[in-house]
C-alpha cells in the first residue's frame, strides 16, 4: 500500500507555472487563484483541466500509489479517479465568504454525491473510493457555511478535510483581523473579509465542531504544541506536505511533536502547481532530510503506508 494523502489533481494543468524558487504563500495563492478563475472562464479550460487530471492520475499509478486523498474544486477528478482503480477519498472543496457561494458548492456536492452513490448501487466496478467534503480554509469560508459543512458530513456520514494552519497569516487573520490573508479577498474584488474569532485556527475549528468529525488536517505548519494537545484526542489525522511548505516559505510542521503525542500523520504531495512530482516517496525523502536528527527515518517511511 502506498498512500498519497493530499493532492489537487485539478491543478495539474498549472505545472508550467510551478515556482522554481521559494515564494511567499500569499503571493502564490493570489496568482494561482486568478489563474484558476481565468482557466475556468476560458472556452478550453475544462478540457485542459481534465487533461491535467488524467496526466496526474497516470503519474500516481506509475509511482505505485494505491490510495489517494484528492481535493477538487471543480469536481472534474471524480469520474477519472473512479475509473482509475485507485482507493481513497475524493474531497469536494467548499469555500466562499459569500454564503450563496458556499450554498451553491454544497448543492453541487450533494448532486455529485448522489450520482456517485447511484453508480455504486448499480454495480460500479472495482472502486474503493469515498466522496467527502473539503472545508478549504477558515480565512476564505463564512462560518455559516462551515456549520453547514459540519452538518452535511454528520448527516451524510462522509469524511471531511480542512486546510489548517498552513500559513502563519491564518492566525493573524482570525485573531487580529489583519494581515495578508485577511486582505486577500479585497485583492480578488470582494468587499468581504474573514471572520475574526480572537482565537487561533485550531481552537476555532474545535469551537465550530469541525474536530468532532475526525477530519484530515492538511499542512498544519503553524500548529503550536498547545494546538497539538487539542488535536491529539480528537482522532484527526494530519497530512504533512514538506515540499509544498518549503516552496511557499512556510515553516516546517512540528513533526517530532506530532509523533510524540501519537497523532497519526500521513504524507501528501500537494499539487503539480507547486511540486515536481506526485510520487509520495519523493515527499518522504524530502521529509527525512528536513527532519534529520529529530525524527527517525523509519517513522517517516511508515507514513507512506498509513502504518
Amino acid at each position: 500500500m502506498l498512500v498519497n494523502a493530499h493532492t489537487h489533481l485539478d491543478q495539474c494543468w498549472a505545472a508550467k507555472f510551478r515556482p522554481k524558487t521559494p515564494v511567499p504563500f500569499h503571493n502564490w495563492l493570489l496568482r494561482q487563484t486568478r489563474r484558476d478563475q481565468n482557466m475556468l472562464q476560458s472556452e478550453t479550460g475544462e478540457k485542459r483541466i481534465q487533461a491535467g487530471i488524467e496526466e496526474g492520475i497516470a503519474e500516481l499509478l506509475a509511482a505505485g500509489t494505491t490510495h489517494v486523498g484528492d481535493v477538487t474544486r471543480t469536481g472534474l477528478s471524480v469520474q477519472p479517479l473512479v475509473d482509475s482503480g485507485l482507493s481513497g477519498v475524493i474531497y469536494l472543496d467548499i469555500l466562499g465568504l459569500e454564503p450563496n457561494v458556499g450554498d451553491f458548492l454544497l448543492q453541487r456536492a450533494t448532486h455529485i454525491l448522489d450520482g456517485f452513490r447511484d453508480q455504486a448501487a448499480n454495480g460500479r466496478p472495482g472502486s474503493n473510493l469515498q466522496i467527502g467534503l473539503s472545508l478549504n480554509a477558515l480565512y476564505n469560508t463564512s462560518f455559516k457555511t462551515v456549520e453547514k459543512i459540519v452538518a452535511f458530513c454528520e448527516t451524510e456520514a462522509v469524511p471531511l478535510c480542512v486546510h489548517a494552519a498552513e500559513s502563519d497569516q491564518e492566525n493573524e487573520a482570525l485573531i487580529d483581523g489583519t494581515g495578508l490573508l485577511f486582505d486577500l479577498p479585497g485583492h480578488l474584488g470582494s468587499d468581504l473579509r474573514p471572520e475574526v474569532t480572537e482565537i487561533g485556527v485550531i481552537p476555532t475549528l474545535e469551537k465550530l465542531g469541525v474536530l468532532d468529525l475526525k477530519p484530515l488536517l492538511l499542512h498544519m505548519n503553524y500548529a503550536t504544541k498547545d494546538d497539538l494537545d487539542i488535536v491529539k484526542n480528537t482522532g484527526a489525522v494530519i497530512v504533512h506536505c514538506p515540499r509544498a511548505s518549503h516552496i511557499l516559505k512556510n515553516r516546517p510542521a512540528l513533526l517530532r511533536h506530532m509523533l510524540k503525542k501519537e497523532i497519526p500523520v500521513a504524507l501528501g504531495t500537494e499539487s503539480l502547481a507547486l511540486v515536481e512530482t506526485l510520487d509520495v516517496r519523493d515527499e518522504a525523502e524530502f521529509a527525512k532530510e528536513l527532519h534529520a536528527g529529530m525524527v527517525f527515518a523509519g517513522a517517516i517511511d511508515n507514513m507512506l503506508t498509513g502504518a
